[in-house]
């Protein structure tokens, strides 16, 4: 983090695996139809983390899956459609085929998830 530049032009901005990893996951987003997403680190760093795994990631640059997930108010973490989706992600984890029926029935019958 600095100024970085020439005898002209200087500009004070941050570079590194982390501001970089945070610009991909910012980019993700509009594939995941989610506004906000974080990295598993993120995740276990925040005190009463709350919120809905989306994926593991592959991000350009990174030879390895990215764990990620979409943060929750905690209104939205009590609510009832949460513990279908992660009923429906587990099986997706899993391999099962169905995962993609109960994504699809998560969907249908829970409009207002975020």
């Amino acid at each position: 983090m600095g100024n970085f530049g020439g005898g002209h032009f200087f500009d004070y901005t941050a570079y590194g695996d982390t501001i970089i990893t945070a610009a991909r996951l910012e980019a993700a987003n509009k594939q995941l139809g989610t506004r906000i997403c974080v990295s598993a680190a993120i995740a276990e760093g925040a005190r009463a983390f709350r919120g809905r795994p989306v994926g593991g990631l592959m991000l350009r640059g990174r030879g390895n899956p990215l764990r990620a997930f979409n943060p929750l108010s905690n209104d939205d973490a009590e609510q009832s459609w949460l513990k279908k989706y992660d009923a429906a992600f587990a099986q997706l984890e899993a391999g099962d085929p169905a995962a993609m029926s109960a994504f699809a029935s998560h969907m249908g019958a829970h409009s207002e998830a975020p």
